[in-house]
């Protein structure tokens, strides 16, 4: 190679390597920006370092810079190049689904979420941001809650600039603003590009005879002890307002101070209001330079502080913690899940508010969502429990971020922030009037007044999901005013229940009470068992149910030990009757009819065999006449005509007869030994002859009457011709007897007939 073509070679090499290593030089430059996350110097530093080359690390950091600044439409544009990269990674299809959905392309946005949570299925925030494009999810935080409030926006206290956190003080309300751009020295954001928070007062002046119509006083700076020449804001008062707990950039006493990699991190103060001035200004003992403590709320006894911190072994960005105050020391700063159950996301959960009642509101968005922060509550049920995390719904909620509600004791005006469009800049303040009350819905069992746990209850006067008792059987509830309302309840094992209740005449903040009494359906059931009169179980009985209900009979088989059961319907009477070839059918009533408890009811019955085989394992087992118990009928001395004592034996027989209508039975009747004996024979046949007329007359079959006159041949004792007996030794003899004799199916049994009976 000669001179001239080395010295061309160099040449070129300094034209290519020249500008990669000023372009190196400037993403590098780019990231020291990002990294000191002063972003508005990144995200011009980036687009340079694009304007020259497609430098895939630069996409990345500047979609994440839009993403800090809030910028999504920038950050739905380049998080669309990004996830197309070969360097991409799972979060950065969560990223763009994010910024889709808060330009309003939900459906898009869906498809992101999904593939999201396919990569990484353990991070909730897919599962959730994808519920949040579903249409019926939509609908539902749309319309749900969208008659409760008023809201209204308040330009004569909004900057062109970011203001938010509104915070209740005398007369009125401060609020951390980036309106101060005067002043000989431009203190601005790194991170925004605007200048840095301040704290404001307004006062809210009452102009009508509406509570809460207001006109607001020019916001001024609230105090130059709580406001420095960083961030400040925002805070929160003790309900007397002699204390106050607010947010500043790692400041304390003019010292600046940066975490390991030289970030100014966030820290909560405290001050005491004293003759007119904050004094006393201190940091709480779980501030760190390493992470972040910010948005401080406090409960109403002043000794619990709610507070949003990415301190480490959180679940994600910011995570809502609380801390004690006892015996003036704060307490170690506990996470929120453990007492409200994945109110921690992977996502951020910022900006808690409590409540004088207990509830605690705040700022998520990663949880189910209409999209970038929304505003939630968990109500509060006692101390340290809650209900379920609630999205409060449009119209407080909205594709914009969303937070920072704070409401009045009543809960029935307040004030909350969003960046929403129609605003006067960035993030505005926003009224809201509340026109709707507090439900308290308790579900319990009707009969033992005991809660119902798991119950779902809806409401046709709102469209909104169930809701589901708690494990004292109640949930709670909004409802818009004028309206009446029924509210059902559905749970498994009770039957459904509905009552009426209206919010007519009521006001804002009024809170009514709704009961619904659940029973149980009545379960009836009859169990039993088929005995013959020994006591022992009688196998293979045929136990027939037939119901005044309309319903067709129902047939089961006594088992081996003689049982039987059935499952009866409520308010029907029942008659139960048992049968076995050889057997006297035996039947009795039973009822659910006006039981208003669920009852097992019992029916044994004892069926009574008339005929049996001896020793069937015999080659010469034959069938007997089994005497059964059927009432003796006795009459006086001489007569034939029937006693009035005889009239309950007789309708004994008449039932056995009625509940076994195949059956033939003798009617047989004897006299004592008194008297000659063919007199006698004469006596004792019209004797069963008056048996007989009894049971025609009462719709018996002649055919299956079979009176037979024994006269005095069968005596029941000694009392025969010759023999001195008394009197009642003589009644004993003056009788009628019966016995199954025969079946009209199968005719009269052999053993009668060859006279062996």
């Amino acid at each position: 190679m000669n001179k001239k073509s080395i010295l061309l070679s160099i040449f070129l090499i300094i034209l290519v390597v020249g500008p990669a290593m000023s372009q190196r030089a400037k993403l590098n430059k780019a990231n020291r920006y990002f990294s000191a996350l002063n972003y508005q110097d990144a995200v011009q530093t980036y687009l340079e370092v694009l304007d020259k080359r497609d430098v895939s690390e630069a996409k990345i950091k500047l979609a994440e810079c839009y993403r800090k600044i809030g910028n999504m439409s920038e950050a739905e544009y380049w998080f669309g190049q990004v996830v197309r990269l070969p360097e991409a990674e799972a979060v950065h299809k969560l990223y763009y689904g994010m910024a889709l959905q808060s330009n309003g392309k939900c459906e898009e946005a869906k498809q992101w979420f999904e593939a999201y949570t396919i990569d990484v299925p353990d991070d909730l925030r897919g599962k959730y941001l994808m519920e949040s494009c579903e249409t019926a999810v939509v609908n539902d935080l749309l319309t749900g809650n969208a008659s409760f409030f008023e809201i209204e926006p308040i330009p004569e206290i909004n900057s062109d600039l970011d203001d938010f956190g509104p915070a209740f003080f005398g007369e009125g309300i401060v609020f951390a603003s980036e309106r101060d751009r005067g002043g000989p020295i431009k203190r601005i954001s790194s991170w925004t590009g605007n200048p840095f928070l301040e704290m404001y007062f307004t006062e809210a002046q009452s102009v009508s005879d509406d509570a809460f119509d207001f006109a607001y006083t020019t916001p001024e700076k609230y105090s130059s002890k709580l406001n420095t020449k960083l961030h400040d804001g925002p805070l929160c008062f003790s309900v007397d307002e002699s204390t106050v707990y607010f947010t500043r950039n790692n400041l304390i006493a003019g010292k600046l101070g940066r975490d390991d990699e030289g970030i100014v991190r966030l820290k909560v103060l405290s001050a005491k209001l004293i003759d007119g001035q904050w004094v006393d200004i201190k940091g709480l003992p779980f501030n760190s330079d390493e992470y972040s403590v910010a948005h401080p709320t406090l409960s109403a006894d002043g000794n619990t502080l709610f507070f949003a911190s990415d301190m480490p072994g959180g679940f994600g960005g910011m995570d809502l913690y609380q801390s004690t105050q006892i015996d003036g020391r704060w307490s170690p700063p506990i996470n929120m899940n453990v007492y409200i159950a994945n109110i921690n996301t992977e996502g951020d959960e910022i900006f808690p508010a409590v409540h004088p009642n207990g509830n605690l509101y705040f700022s998520s968005n990663g949880h189910t969502g209409l999209g970038g922060l929304d505003i939630f509550m968990a109500m509060s049920i006692g101390e340290n429990t809650y209900g379920p995390v609630t999205n409060l719904g449009f119209p407080l909620n909205s594709i914009a971020d969303d937070f920072g509600l704070v409401l009045n004791n009543e809960r029935t005006f307040g004030y909350f922030t969003s960046n929403r469009e129609g605003g006067v800049g960035n993030d505005d303040i926003y009224s809201l009037k509340r026109i709707s009350i507090d439900v308290e819905v308790l579900v319990f069992d009707e009969l033992t007044g005991d809660p119902i746990e798991g119950a779902e209850v809806v409401y046709d006067c709102a469209v909104g999901s169930p809701g589901t008792s708690d494990v004292e059987g109640k949930l709670y509830m909004e409802v818009a005013l004028n309206k009446v309302c029924e509210f059902s309840a559905t749970k498994d094992a009770y039957d459904d229940n509905t009552v009426s209740a209206t919010t007519n005449d009521y006001k804002p903040g009024d809170k009514i009470f709704v009961q619904i009494p659940m029973s149980r359906p009545l379960e009836f059931a009859l169990i039993g068992t088929v005995v013959n009169p020994d006591g022992e179980p009688v196998e293979g009985a045929t136990i027939t149910l037939t119901t005044d209900c309309g319903d067709e009979p129902f047939v089961v088989l006594s088992d081996e030990n003689g049982n039987y059961d059935f499952d009866l319907d409520p308010d029907c009477c029942y008659l139960v009757k048992a049968d076995k070839e050889n057997y006297l059918t035996k039947s009795t009533d039973v009822c659910t009819r006006g039981q208003t408890n669920s009852v097992e009811l019992t029916a044994d019955l004892t069926i009574t065999p008339f005929r049996e085989t001896i020793d069937p394992s015999s080659p010469v087992a034959e069938e007997v006449i089994i005497a059964i118990q059927i009432p003796r009928i006795y009459y006086d001395f001489d007569r034939a005509t029937l006693r009035k004592d005889a009239s309950e034996d007789l309708a004994t027989v008449l039932r056995i007869l009625q509940a076994n209508p195949d059956v033939i039975i003798e009617i047989g009747s004897h006299t004592d030994a008194r008297g000659p004996k063919s007199y006698n024979m004469r006596l004792s046949a019209r004797r069963a002859e008056s048996v007989v007329r009894y049971m025609r007359n009462n719709g018996i079959d002649r055919k299956r009457l079979l009176a037979k006159g024994y006269g005095e041949t069968r005596p029941v004792n000694g009392c025969i011709d010759g023999m001195k007996c008394s009197a009642a030794q003589h009644q004993e003899n003056r009788r009628t007897e019966m016995r199954v004799v025969g079946t009209i199916s199968g005719g009269m049994f052999e053993e009668y007939l060859n006279g062996t009976y």
